[in-house]
This record gives C-alpha cells, sequence and structure tokens, in this order.
C-alpha cells in the first residue's frame, strides 16, 4: 500500500497498572510497516508507575487519564471520541504484533467499503503454535467463542472469511461505522463488550472479515486474571445483556430451548465447583434491564437485517 494511499489508523489501548505490558505491546505497535497511524492511551487510574513510563520513554504517545478504573469500555470510549483516525485499532495492553499486521488488515477494509470490522489471528503469547483465537463465533446457546481456541496451529484457518466479530484484543473498526451504530456499551465495563458491538455491527448490516495474515501474540486475561471470578461475572452478566439487546423475539423462542441448556451447565458449576459469581452475575443483569430494554427498542427499529440471516451467524456447534 502506498504510503500517500494510506488512511490514518488511531490505536487505541485501554491500561490499568500495565506498565511491564506495555514496553513489548508499544515496541510492536511503533514497529510496524504501515506508517500513518497515532497512538491513544487511556489510563485507567492505574498506581503502578504506568503514567509516567509512558510520559518518559513514549513521548509520542496521546496520553488520556482517568481518575479511577472506569472499565476497558469506557476507556476505549475514551480514546476513540479522541482519535483523528479513518479506522480505530483496539488493543489490549498484554500482546505484541508482527510488524505488519496493520497493513495486513487495512489492505483487506480498504477494499471493501462494506467491512466495518476485521479480525486478526490472535496466537498464545508464550506458546505461538497454539491459537488463541482467529475471530469469535456464536453459539445457538447464545454464548461466544474464539474459533479454534485452544488447537494446534496448522494452518487450518488460512482462508480469508467472514466472522460474527473481531476480538477487540487486537482488531479495527472503520471510524465510519462506529459513528454510526455508537462504541461500546459503557455498561458493559469490560468483557463480552466486542460480542454486543459484534451483534449491533451485524444488525446494521455491516461485515467483520477474518484475515489470517494479520497475527498477534495474546497473553490474555494479564490485567484481570484468567478464569478469575472477576471474568466469571463480567462475562456472565453482558452475556445476559447482550441476549435482552440484539436478539430478535423470535429467534429467542427459537433458540430458548440451547439457551436453558446452557443455564443448566451453569447451575452445574456452581454446585460442583462454587462458582457463586455465576448467580450473582444473573442478578446484577436484572439490575439492568430496563436501560438494557430501552436499548433494545432503538437497536430493532433500525437493524437491516432479516432475522434469516442472522441465523446463517450462529452456530449449531463449536466449529
Amino acid at each position: 500500500m502506498q504510503r500517500e494511499k494510506q488512511p490514518l489508523v488511531s490505536v487505541v489501548i485501554a491500561s490499568y497498572n500495565g506498565r511491564d505490558l506495555l514496553k513489548p505491546c508499544l515496541e510492536s505497535v511503533f514497529g510496524q510497516t504501515y506508517k500513518n497511524y497515532e497512538v491513544i492511551i487511556v489510563d485507567n487510574g492505574s498506581t503502578d508507575g504506568t503514567v509516567a513510563f509512558i510520559k518518559k520513554y513514549y513521548p509520542a504517545v496521546k496520553l488520556l487519564f482517568n481518575d479511577t478504573n472506569l472499565g476497558c469500555t469506557i476507556g476505549y470510549n475514551r480514546g476513540i471520541e479522541a482519535a483523528e483516525g479513518e479506522y480505530i485499532a483496539t488493543l489490549n495492553n498484554d500482546l505484541r504484533l508482527e510488524p505488519d499486521w496493520m497493513e495486513k488488515l487495512i489492505m483487506v477494509a480498504q477494499k471493501d467499503g462494506t467491512i466495518g470490522s476485521c479480525a486478526s489471528k490472535h496466537l498464545s503469547f508464550h506458546r505461538s503454535e497454539i491459537i488463541d483465537s482467529v475471530g469469535i463465533s456464536l453459539h445457538r446457546g447464545m454464548y461466544a467463542f474464539g474459533r479454534g481456541r485452544g488447537e494446534y496451529d496448522r494452518g487450518q484457518y488460512e482462508e480469508q472469511t467472514e466472522v460474527f466479530c473481531a476480538c477487540d484484543a487486537a482488531a479495527i473498526f472503520r471510524k465510519k461505522m462506529l459513528d454510526e451504530i455508537g462504541l461500546f456499551d459503557r455498561d458493559f465495563f469490560a468483557y463480552h463488550d466486542e460480542v454486543d458491538l459484534g451483534w449491533r455491527i451485524k444488525l446494521s448490516g455491516w461485515k467483520c472479515i477474518y484475515v489470517p495474515g494479520a497475527v498477534a501474540y495474546h497473553v490474555g486475561g494479564a490485567t484481570a486474571g484468567a478464569g478469575s471470578k472477576f471474568v466469571h461475572f463480567y462475562s456472565e452478566r453482558n452475556r445476559i445483556l447482550t441476549i435482552v439487546k440484539n436478539l430478535p423475539f423470535s429467534l429467542f423462542l427459537r433458540y430458548l430451548p440451547f439457551m436453558l441448556k446452557y443455564e443448566l451447565d451453569i447451575l452445574s458449576r456452581v454446585i460442583i465447583f462454587f462458582e457463586w459469581e455465576l448467580i450473582t452475575a444473573r442478578f446484577a443483569s436484572f439490575k439492568l434491564l430496563p436501560r438494557m430494554l430501552q436499548k433494545r427498542r432503538f437497536i430493532q427499529k433500525t437493524k437491516r437485517v432479516s432475522n434469516k440471516q442472522i441465523k446463517k451467524w450462529i452456530q449449531n456447534r463449536k466449529m
């Protein structure tokens, strides 16, 4: 891609106590073959010296502050609102990028004006032969899962294809689309927020394309702790909120048996492993239902796709 034709990309990183994680992440950003970009870091009230570290070693970064940890969603949104780029690249702080990551994604997005977002190939930071995710799929039980997660990367996901949504740990979004459909839902705080955004992208008629040549290496859970009660709580609460906001009622009835099966599986986890945060997550979702139903009215009123099209996005089983 010729430099004079390169659209500006705004790289947005929301970080909380991530000083030790940021160096490999930022070094990989500044080492990109694609050169027309700005870097925005939104610090969520870190207490580990992150702000001083960035000011000292990365003065080119546009640094925004929150006094307290307002969550990944508000962090991303503050960065996006300050962005000047035609594309937004969201990054977690616990990853590093291959040098041509940005170039590969922008090259695909530029070829088709209906592409609203692009997903990249995420491999394990410490075991690069293991897939972290190659886009996100949606099961008929209305839970999202990373395509290929835990598999050995043997080249089985080298086809560029449309996926349900992109993992926002390392993805790009067309700014024009975000201006149209809205940003990350601030009520989500963290986790499952990209799935909610993915629903709105699809319902508005935009596409998400998986680009296998764009590779990122992701630690995963470095801030909140992989598999922690915090992650369980917000993932489950926000999954329910996503269903309330986005799933058409006729499809809710169609997939209700599978969602009930999922709830039984959750109950068994509570009984066997005492994961009580899964129960409190459900009570917490009830408190937000009035606000989600208000958002639902707008989303369902403005959707541009049929229920038949929506069914094509939903997997009958894990792939």
